[in-house]
């Protein structure tokens, strides 16, 4: 041999005479490297995770409305809840909190835990650096409601607003000078 391609006689395949189809120094001969495999699969990746189902619930975002001409900011922070309509009042009792006040329930202040929602029927979602959330709340009337952390580490209710939730869809949540106010949106 002269160092040159490999003749290949009538039939005879490439790897039968020796030679490969693919000689490339990263591939190591007839078969892919491990790094080529893994650039791959993350070649790959998006398109599994675009074929997922996506995720149960509501998807929904949520922003500070600023009426200084600044525009919108993600709430990025605390939680998003939604509690069954029909539970509300109990939830309230139960947590040594006023009855609601159904007239300011943009301002709604009261102390509520994450823990005490879901026991309730309701409906947890963290919301992510962007606002983002999924809700995973059933069809029906609820009473969505801003949750944060306190300073002393309690869980507190900033704003709520009573809403019919569909079975899928899109949740707008805003808060700012004008409070808290929940839409639904096709």
């Amino acid at each position: 041999m002269d160092g040159g391609p490999a003749q290949l006689q009538d039939g005879q395949s490439p790897a039968r005479a020796g030679t490969s189809t693919c000689r490339l120094p990263i591939m190591g001969g007839n078969h892919p490297s491990v790094a080529m495999r893994v650039a791959g699969m993350l070649l790959l990746a998006p398109l599994l995770v675009a074929c997922a189902d996506p995720p149960a619930g509501l998807t929904g975002t949520a922003v500070f409305l600023d009426d200084t001409g600044r525009g919108e900011s993600p709430i990025d922070k605390g939680w998003i809840i939604a509690v069954p309509a029909t539970a509300v009042d109990d939830l309230w009792r139960t947590t040594g909190n006023d009855p609601i006040d159904r007239q300011n329930l943009k301002g709604a202040s009261a102390r509520i835990s994450r823990d005490r929602v879901t026991q309730a029927g309701g409906a947890v979602a963290a919301l992510d650096d962007d606002g983002e959330f999924v809700l995973p709340a059933k069809e029906g009337e609820h009473l969505p409601c801003r949750l944060e952390r306190g300073e002393s580490g309690r869980e507190w209710v900033r704003g709520c607003g009573f809403l019919t939730l569909p079975a899928s869809g899109e949740l707008r949540i805003t808060d700012g000078e004008n409070g808290f106010s929940a839409v639904t949106e096709d």
